[in-house]
């Protein structure tokens, strides 16, 4: 689809580089993650998290236009987002304290 789209606007973009980049950066940050797991800084279950929050941000940002709004609307709902909330609370308290 965002091909068909690139190539009927007579985009310029090289589609195959646009969507490496994109599955090259999600790599990246899962593998950072992957790593945390593997020095025990974060656990199993906080590195599945991570895994979803990184889909659900690549979804809102590059798939934007066919966004389940429902299932947005249920993440929102049951709070889903707090994991992340409670992570970056705790992060900054440990900054603060080194």
């Amino acid at each position: 689809m965002l091909i068909n789209i690139l190539y009927n606007c007579g985009t310029e973009v090289d589609v195959k580089e646009y969507l490496i980049a994109i599955k090259q950066h999600r790599s990246e940050c899962l593998e950072d993650f992957n790593k945390l797991a593997e020095l025990q800084k974060i656990s199993l279950e906080e590195l599945r998290n991570w895994r979803k929050i990184i889909g659900m941000r690549n979804a809102l940002v590059h798939d934007y236009l066919t966004i389940d709004s429902g299932l947005l609307q249920q993440v929102l709902a049951e709070r889903h987002y707090q994991f992340l909330t409670d992570f970056l609370k705790k992060a900054c308290q440990d900054l603060q304290n080194d």
